[in-house]
């Protein structure tokens, strides 16, 4: 019995970390489903045009626009009973796009859980999208449209320079505090959500009360996938 000790402690700490790597792909997957769903509501929801966009973007982000607003057109003098059914289909939409980018992301991410040598590569590339996804989809948004901006150039003066800054800083102080409690990386995705969440907000507001809720899993992927690299780490100590 002594000598399967360490096996099934081995054991356990392996189906502790896969149990955590599935935590962290999937609420990762979300993340990004949820970018970029809010990316397209909040162009959907806008009266600009994608004018500084690809052709190819433009006429795609056009033709999402032209669909959803000829489904489900929300216009505040309609019928209230239509106006309730046009809501409940934009709630609707904003959740099988976000899950349905999930899950293409997720089923990705698994087809890759075999090899060792990628999830090495994948952990730190996935650490760096789950902090800029969110913020860089809708900055897109706001700067193919013009929202806000004098200037198209003057895009990287405010708000482009505002994300770099913030984001390289978020990464930095992640990196810091790499081998601290992880209640530290936590708090960091904390006031990472809260800061965008505040000028996302004033900017643009709530597209669904969908993507209120789901926003959730902006910070939750962050720590999920700082709870998945103390747990490599842990397998890795002697």
């Amino acid at each position: 019995m002594e000598n399967q000790e360490p096996y099934i402690a081995r054991t356990n700490q392996v189906c502790s970390i896969s149990t955590m790597r599935t935590l962290h792909e999937g609420l990762f997957s979300s993340n990004i489903g949820f970018a970029i769903a809010f990316a397209l509501f909040t162009y959907a929801a806008g009266p600009y045009r994608p004018v500084y966009a690809s052709k190819q973007v433009r006429e795609c982000l056009v033709a999402f626009q032209s669909m959803l607003i000829g489904i489900a057109p929300l216009n505040v003098n309609q019928p209230r009973s239509s106006l309730r059914v046009s809501s409940i289909i934009w709630e609707a939409g904003f959740l099988v796009i976000m899950l349905g980018v999930a899950l293409l992301l997720f089923l990705l991410l698994r087809l890759t859980a075999r090899a060792s040598h990628l999830r090495v590569v994948l952990a730190p590339v996935i650490g760096i999208a789950v902090v800029v996804a969110v913020p860089s989809c809708w900055l897109y948004i706001v700067k193919v449209t013009g929202v806000g901006l004098a200037e198209p150039q003057t895009f990287w003066k405010g708000y482009g320079a505002v994300f770099l800054i913030e984001t390289a800083t978020i990464g930095g102080i992640l990196y810091l505090v790499r081998k601290g409690p992880i209640w530290l990386g936590a708090l960091v995705f904390v006031f990472h959500y809260i800061f965008w969440v505040l000028v996302i907000g004033v900017r643009s507001g709530p597209v669904t009360i969908t993507a209120m809720v789901l926003s959730l899993v902006f910070p939750c992927s962050g720590f999920a996938w700082l709870r998945y690299i103390q747990a490599l780490r842990s397998q890795q100590l002697p």
